[in-house]
């Protein structure tokens, strides 16, 4: 099983590919980073495939213990008021 780090070196690989093909002078240099571009993603697709997404649920005793979970899950949209019962939407 792939781990996280292997996978955002795919991403940052493939960031790395994509800007060769956008500056490619010749076609040849062009088709080749097309290829290996391709060769990222289907690694990429080979580990995501993989690992499919797990389903947790968690359930807070207090609305503290929410709030703080609202805080450690950052980037994600949450408020007391979108938790229903122990669902947080996701």
């Amino acid at each position: 099983m792939p781990s996280f780090e292997d996978i955002s070196k795919l991403y940052d690989t493939l960031l790395k590919v994509e800007a060769l093909y956008s500056g490619a002078s010749t076609p040849g240099e062009k088709n080749a980073a097309g290829a290996a571009a391709e060769r990222i993603r289907q690694k990429i697709d080979e580990y995501i495939d993989s690992d499919p997404p797990r389903e947790i649920k968690c359930s807070f005793s207090n609305m503290w213990s929410k709030r703080l979970f609202c805080a450690w899950r950052s980037g994600m949209v949450c408020s007391p008021t979108a938790i229903i019962g122990n669902a947080i939407p996701p």
